[in-house]
């Protein structure tokens, strides 16, 4: 009987070990004023999603990723080496803005996976925030950015899409459009909006798509999923090759071709963060600071 016992104990204990090792795949992050979380899911591919503290849910699961020219997909079967949460709490000046100075807080969280990148993501009281980090040694290829963008119905959204297709290249735009408003399900995959697009998720509450701190890098577009779930995803111009002078009144740089890639740029950095602002009340959406929280800091001393 002892024997047995301890046999039966040595099961448990071996089970329970096997138990803990196991690394963890989902995480949650949740803004200062406790209203908006985040779940971030870290199983086969990385996925997130917004919700409100009243069970509205903003964003549903969506996927991100980065891939590599050498046939690298960062946020495809992650492996986390380490989850890090900081809060911070600040101010900082703005002496030629409509405010003296802005407040600046959120709760952070800070995953570093296996193969030298990461994933920043940041809770504010007025939205969400995330961007991708590599660590890798001299220069790299980006051949395209996984950022999508969920809803849970087919809700209306403000679009400025792109309607100048000069010398048939969509992505050479003034980006000036009248916003179209369109169920989400109406925007076609060939179709292409510029940023801030603003979708209205009911009851009053909106949530603004947009991005920020954005260096060295292409800017987003979004594009209807193609999908049978209501949502979005990023477009983005691939590298040129090759410009001329051309355009209204031969006064802009007209590309004449592309590369087959999105980015060549540093492996060592940060890319740009893809944000989305969430409102109760449209006053709020004028109110918010969040694209100059989240930017770098200026580098040009005064």
């Amino acid at each position: 009987m002892i024997k047995l016992r301890n046999i039966l104990f040595l099961c448990l204990f071996f089970w329970s070990a096997a138990l803990w090792a196991q690394p963890q795949k989902h995480f949650s992050l949740k803004s200062p004023d406790g209203k908006i979380s985040l779940n971030i899911n870290t199983a086969e591919q990385i996925k997130w999603d917004l919700a409100l503290n009243d069970q509205t849910e903003i964003i549903t699961p969506s996927a991100v990723s980065l891939t590599l020219s050498n046939g690298e997909v960062l946020g495809k079967n992650p492996v986390v080496q380490s989850a890090r949460t900081n809060a911070v709490n600040q101010y900082f000046n703005t002496p030629i803005y409509k405010k003296s100075r802005v407040h600046d807080q959120y709760n952070q969280l800070t995953l570093t996976f296996k193969g030298d990148y990461g994933l920043i993501f940041r809770a504010y009281d007025d939205g969400a925030a995330y961007r991708f980090f590599t660590r890798k040694k001299g220069m790299i290829k980006i051949l395209n950015e996984e950022a999508s963008f969920n809803f849970k119905a087919d809700d209306k959204a403000y679009f400025p899409f792109v309607n100048d297709y000069r010398n048939k290249d969509k992505y050479t735009t003034s980006f000036e459009a009248l916003y179209k408003n369109l169920n989400l399900s109406a925007v076609t995959k060939d179709s292409l909006a510029f940023l801030p697009i603003l979708v209205d998720v009911g009851n009053g509450k909106k949530a603004a798509i947009l991005e920020a701190d954005l260096e060295n890098y292409p800017g987003m577009y979004l594009t209807g999923n193609g999908q049978n779930n209501p949502g979005l995803q990023a477009a983005f111009a691939h590298y040129p090759t090759q410009e001329q002078t051309g355009g209204y009144a031969n006064m802009n740089y007209v590309v004449k071709k592309r590369a087959d890639f999105i980015a060549e740029t540093d492996g060592s950095r940060s890319y740009p963060w893809r944000a989305v602002i969430v409102s109760t009340e449209d006053k709020q959406l004028a109110n918010s600071d969040m694209v100059q929280k989240l930017a770098s800091p200026s580098r040009i001393a005064d």
